[in-house]
C-alpha cells in the first residue's frame, strides 16, 4: 500500500485540473491494447483511430505511454481546469533534455523500444516530435468528442469541490475511488507497492479522467507535482451519445425534459446540458423554463455561471422513476 503524508499546507496547495494530453495518452493506450470495453463512445473513437493506427506518430506515442510505466514528459500534469491541448504540446516541446534522458532510461528498463524507433528516440528534437504526434492524434481522434468529455470532467470537479468545501477532505476523497482512503492526514492507495511519500507542501493534483477506469494512476516522481488520476463521475452519459431518459419519466415529461431531469441529478449549466443532450441552447433554455415553472428545477449563480439543479420535488420525481424502472413498461400498473 502506498501512503501519502499530508499537512495543512498540502491541503491548501492541492487542486483539481483537466488534462487533454493525459486523456489522449490513456485513450491511445486503451485503443492499442486490444478489444477492450465495447461502448458506443469507444466504437466511435476506434473508428476515428483506425486510419492513423499504423502511423509513425502512433507508434512513438504507444511506446512512450504504455502499457505499464510511461514517460511523464510526454504527458505532463496540467496547470488548470482551462488547460488546452496546445498548452500541453508546448509543455512537451519545452521538456528539459535531462528529464527526457532520465525518463527514457527508466522506460527502457521496463521495455525495450522497437528498432524502428531507435533513431527517433535519440533525436535531440524528440520533445518537439512528441508534441507534434500528440496534436496529430488529438485532432484525428479526441477533438470531435472533447466538448462532451470535457463537460463530464468539469461536472465531476464541481461535484468534488462542493463536497470538499462542505464536508472536508475526508468526504471528498472517500468518494473518488474505492482504493483511496483518508485517515488522520494520510491518503492510502491500495494495490501499489508499500512505500510512504511526504508531500512537503507541494499539495496533490487531482485529475478526473474518462479513460483511466477502472483503476487510478499516480505520478509521484520529480519534477512533477504529485498527482492522482481517477475515474470521473458521469462517464455513462458518454456511452450511447446521450443519457437515456427513464421510460416512465419520458412518458410524463417528454424524452428531452426527462433527459434533462436525469442529468440534473448533479448541477449543470445550459451549455453543459446542450453538449450532453445535443439540443441547441435555445431549445435547452425553453425546456428549462418549463421545468422551472413546474417547480422541478431551480437555478443559482456560481461565479460566472448559472447552474440548474433539481428541487426537492424534482429529486423525489426522479428518484421514484428510478425506483420503478423495472415496471415502467406501458400497461404495467
Amino acid at each position: 500500500m502506498l501512503v501519502i503524508e499530508t499537512s495543512p499546507d498540502d491541503v491548501l496547495a492541492s487542486r483539481f485540473a483537466v488534462s487533454p494530453v493525459g486523456e489522449t495518452a490513456r485513450l491511445l493506450t486503451s485503443l492499442t491494447r486490444g478489444p477492450g470495453p465495447d461502448t458506443a463512445l469507444l466504437r466511435r473513437l476506434r473508428s476515428s483511430f483506425e486510419p492513423i493506427a499504423r502511423t509513425p506518430e502512433v507508434r512513438l506515442l504507444s511506446y512512450l505511454h504504455g502499457p505499464g510505466s510511461g514517460a511523464d514528459f510526454a504527458a505532463p500534469p496540467p496547470e488548470s481546469m482551462a488547460q488546452s491541448i496546445f498548452q500541453d504540446a508546448a509543455a512537451i516541446a519545452a521538456a528539459s533534455p535531462s528529464t527526457v534522458r532520465t525518463e527514457l532510461e527508466l522506460l527502457r528498463a521496463h521495455r525495450s523500444p522497437p528498432a524502428e524507433l531507435s533513431d527517433v528516440l535519440a533525436d535531440p528534437a524528440l520533445p518537439a516530435r512528441v508534441a507534434d504526434a500528440v496534436l496529430a492524434v488529438w485532432h484525428a481522434v479526441v477533438e470531435p468528442e472533447w466538448p462532451r468529455i470535457f463537460t463530464v470532467l468539469q461536472r465531476d470537479v464541481r461535484f468534488r469541490a462542493e463536497r470538499l468545501s462542505r464536508d472536508g477532505w475526508g468526504a471528498a476523497l472517500a468518494g473518488i475511488h474505492k482504493r483511496l482512503t483518508w485517515n488522520n492526514g494520510e491518503i492510502a492507495v491500495s494495490r501499489f507497492p508499500d512505500s510512504r511519500i511526504r508531500l512537503d507542501g507541494r499539495g496533490l493534483l487531482f485529475i478526473p479522467s474518462v479513460f483511466v477506469a477502472p483503476g487510478v494512476a499516480l505520478t509521484t516522481d520529480a519534477p512533477w507535482q504529485p498527482s492522482i488520476t481517477y475515474p470521473a463521475r458521469g462517464i455513462g452519459t458518454l456511452s450511447e451519445g446521450a443519457a437515456e431518459p427513464l421510460e416512465s419519466l419520458s412518458r410524463l415529461l417528454g424524452p428531452t425534459r426527462a433527459q434533462i431531469v436525469s442529468l440534473l441529478s448533479e448541477p449543470a449549466s445550459t451549455t453543459q446540458l446542450g453538449v450532453l443532450t445535443g439540443v441547441s441552447l435555445s431549445g435547452i433554455s425553453g425546456h428549462l423554463g418549463v421545468l422551472r415553472d413546474a417547480g422541478l428545477i431551480t437555478r443559482e449563480r456560481a461565479g460566472r455561471s448559472v447552474l440548474y439543479r433539481l428541487t426537492p420535488i424534482g429529486e423525489t420525481l426522479h428518484g421514484a422513476a428510478r425506483a420503478h424502472t423495472g415496471d415502467s413498461r406501458p400497461g404495467v400498473p
